[in-house]
């Protein structure tokens, strides 16, 4: 797993927010092939920025794509992804479980969501709210 500057293009093995030029730092693309496996997890495991820690999902991920009634009476293929079928009915299921992923590879030894109180720097912290995911991922 690395961690590139999208400006400068330096990389960092060890979990940054900030490139040393002041860019925030962003998942080194990977490249794969889709296979047949279980999950969304195991079908593109290959792509996804950090190795997934399968023995953590709750199943989020395989959403469905469903006909849009709305589109066929415009005339046009419209289809709607069904994110009320994850663990908390939420697109969030997916960043969440790449977010907790990421953090026990890194090392961390747990994980607190923003409405904890105090959180020690051996924690990873979740926002709670859409905003910010991953810049809620900080390492004292």
């Amino acid at each position: 797993m690395k961690l590139v500057c999208p400006i400068c293009g330096k990389t960092y093995e060890e979990p940054v927010q900030r490139c040393e030029c002041g860019e925030p730092v962003e998942f080194e693309a990977v490249h794969g092939e889709p296979y047949i496996g279980k999950s969304v997890w195991e079908r593109f495991y290959d792509f996804w920025p950090v190795e997934p820690a399968l023995e953590f999902s709750l199943g989020e991920g395989d959403t469905p794509l469903v006909r849009s009634r709305l589109g066929e009476e415009i005339g046009v293929n419209l289809y709607l992804k069904n994110e009320t079928v994850n663990p908390t009915w939420s697109f969030k299921d997916r960043g969440t479980f790449l977010a907790m992923s990421y953090a026990l590879k890194a090392g961390y030894k747990g994980i607190a969501f923003e409405i904890a109180e105090e959180v020690s720097p051996d924690y990873v912290l979740i926002p709670t709210s859409s905003g910010g995911l991953f810049r809620g991922i900080a390492k004292g």
